[in-house]
């Protein structure tokens, strides 16, 4: 019996999984093109795609609509955009060649080189 739901809760999440991946692919890439960072617009994406999941997967005939299954939804997939942004979404649009690098220590009184070890060397 466990080994039927530990397959069946596997199958609901590649499902999930294998409907939001496009519409997700977009928005990351949209994200990152425009640099957009703000949880705004990934509780916007997360909720999209859970109500389009809602929408997609059942029916209006086939659910009846009492709003819950509506904000079930919705509620999944601004949970997932918040989590997503929380760990990739904040750093969206930000490379590694667009950061200032650090101004150099004016109390530095002589200039430092890389020997040829790779170790620094002073030199006054």
């Amino acid at each position: 019996m466990l080994g039927l739901v530990v397959w069946s809760a596997m199958a609901i999440i590649f499902y999930a999984g294998a409907l939001s991946f496009a519409p997700a692919l977009v928005a990351i890439v949209l994200a990152e093109a425009f640099g957009w960072r703000s949880v705004f617009y990934w509780l916007a994406v997360g909720g999209g795609i859970g109500l389009a999941g809602r929408l997609y997967t059942a029916p209006a005939a086939a659910l009846p609509d009492n709003g819950e299954h509506i904000a079930l939804h919705l509620g999944a997939g601004f949970v997932g955009g918040l989590v997503y942004w929380l760990i990739a979404g904040r750093l969206a649009g930000i490379s590694g060649s667009t950061r200032q690098p650090a101004p150099p220590d004016p109390s530095a009184d002589a200039t430092e080189t890389l020997g040829t070890s790779g170790s620094r060397t002073r030199q006054s």
